[in-house]
């Protein structure tokens, strides 16, 4: 897996290509899902697991809660 790393204020963005692998810890907010990526995460019912968002702005602004 590839990942890009920056910061936005106080949240660490990272930009993942290749296969993903969870474990412990932190938050994860996904953005700018393909459709056929969205419709994968509907049919595993996922899309109740992630907060999921359309633009980065939406998701950076989803940790100040």
């Amino acid at each position: 897996m590839e990942i890009a790393e920056r910061a936005a204020g106080k949240v660490t963005v990272l930009i993942l290509k290749g296969d993903l692998k969870l474990g412990d810890g932190g938050s994860i907010k996904l953005l700018n899902l393909t459709k056929r990526v969205r419709d994968l995460l509907a049919i595993t019912k996922l899309l109740t697991v992630f907060d999921t968002f359309d633009t980065e702005k939406e998701a950076l602004g989803s940790f100040s809660g």
